[in-house]
């Protein structure tokens, strides 16, 4: 059985997380990724990626992305609730397992054997539409295609037009196009700090609910 490599970790990281890795992959070994793995040996040797999103979410949705034609399954990683562009963007994608919050280790065993059984994995923190929903009020997200939503991400997280190239593979002018379209169709996006604001609210009422 191929084994498991962890991206986006910082060292610290993956050392405190060891003990976690254990019981989700009890037989494999979860190797670390220093940034240079991927790119010297390709991921042939892996069967599993599992992505931290606890640091920069930006960088968990690049590594996401740019994982999407490898023949590897994914597991995305965190001990809290990502943004709610974050969590709205992943919940939609059928082939990546979600271990957010998880409340203990039969959360995280139970993870690990759905993905090695070749099932996917959605924690109980991570199953809750509410917060998809609430973004209804502001912007018509599910029936967005996948680029206008990583483009609305982009927007939340302010980046500029070639970090937003890079996480879409997408040329500088036609992202520019794309995302005049968007601040034309929902006007809340032409002021930057606003929907920031939003977002945020949507995001705390989101964790209230869930810890209530």
């Amino acid at each position: 059985m191929k084994k498991v490599i962890a991206m986006n970790f910082s060292r610290s990281e993956y050392e405190m997380h060891v003990p976690v890795f254990r019981v989700l992959f009890p037989a494999l070994p979860v190797e670390f990724c220093d940034g240079s793995t991927v790119v010297d040996g390709g991921l042939s040797r892996y069967g599993t990626v599992l992505i931290s999103c606890m640091a920069e979410e930006r960088k968990a949705l690049e590594t996401l992305l740019r994982l999407r034609e490898e023949n590897v399954a994914v597991v995305l990683y965190s001990e809290r609730l990502p943004s709610v562009l974050f969590l709205a963007f992943v919940q939609g994608l059928g082939d990546v397992s979600l271990l957010f919050c998880p409340r203990s280790m039969e959360d995280v065993r139970q993870c690990g054997e759905s993905v090695l059984g070749g099932g996917r994995y959605v924690s109980p923190a991570a199953q809750d539409r509410r917060a998809v929903r609430e973004l209804g009020r502001y912007v018509e997200y599910e029936s967005m295609s996948e680029l206008n939503k990583v483009l609305l991400f982009s927007v939340f997280e302010g980046l500029s037009l070639k970090e937003t190239g890079s996480l879409t593979g997408k040329n500088t002018a036609y992202i520019q196009t794309c995302l005049s379209r968007l601040r034309e169709r929902f006007g809340v996006l032409e002021r930057r700090e606003l929907f920031h604001a939003m977002m945020r609210w949507v995001s705390v009422g989101e964790t209230l609910s869930q810890s209530g």
